[in-house]
């Protein structure tokens, strides 16, 4: 988490950590809000730990190793702080009580793993951070051309291409 947008992490995981805690039987609540929380301090760590990092170690003139220098200790220490907090209160809540299952419901198919676009995705990261920290390079610039070269590259499914298309018959009026 310390070393992707913060949104992007907790939005894409989301779903996988509900998908996980309830297959195995175990309450999301808590899974959900350690995971918010550790996501929202351990990325006050790093520049591209969220927009407002950047901005701040752009006006104070820190680089990608300065502005580590000076966040990334009190983010790693807020992590075992968020586990604790939400450790105490969910004492004893872990897991679900259980539930009959609702009659007619379907299990949603799980989503495939796509290796590909796992790899293109680590690859970038991994230049991001090199960027950020050994060049000089505007930071706005690398996240931007980061994120151009991802959703210029990425594949969407056809299914999910017709749900936008308009069918002729549907852009005409009935009369």
């Amino acid at each position: 988490v310390l070393f992707r947008s913060n949104d992007v992490v907790v939005v894409a995981m989301t779903p996988l950590l509900v998908q996980i805690s309830l297959a195995r039987g175990l309450n999301p609540i808590p899974f959900l809000l350690a995971f918010c929380f550790a996501a929202n301090t351990g990325s006050s760590g790093t520049l591209m730990g969220s927009p407002q990092n950047m901005i701040a170690a752009q006006g104070l003139q820190l680089s990608f190793k300065g502005f580590l220098g000076v966040a990334g200790l009190p983010a790693l220490l807020s992590l075992p702080i968020v586990w604790l907090v939400v450790a105490a209160i969910y004492r004893g809540k872990w897991k679900l009580a259980s539930a009959p299952a609702a009659k007619g419901a379907t299990a949603e198919p799980a989503v495939p793993f796509n290796r590909l676009e796992t790899i293109k995705a680590g690859v970038i990261a991994i230049a991001v951070v090199l960027a950020f920290t050994f060049t000089d390079w505007p930071r706005e610039l690398v996240a931007l051309g980061a994120a151009a070269i991802l959703l210029v590259n990425r594949k969407i499914a056809p299914t999910a291409r017709a749900r936008f298309v308009v069918k002729p018959t549907d852009a005409t009026p009935s009369a």
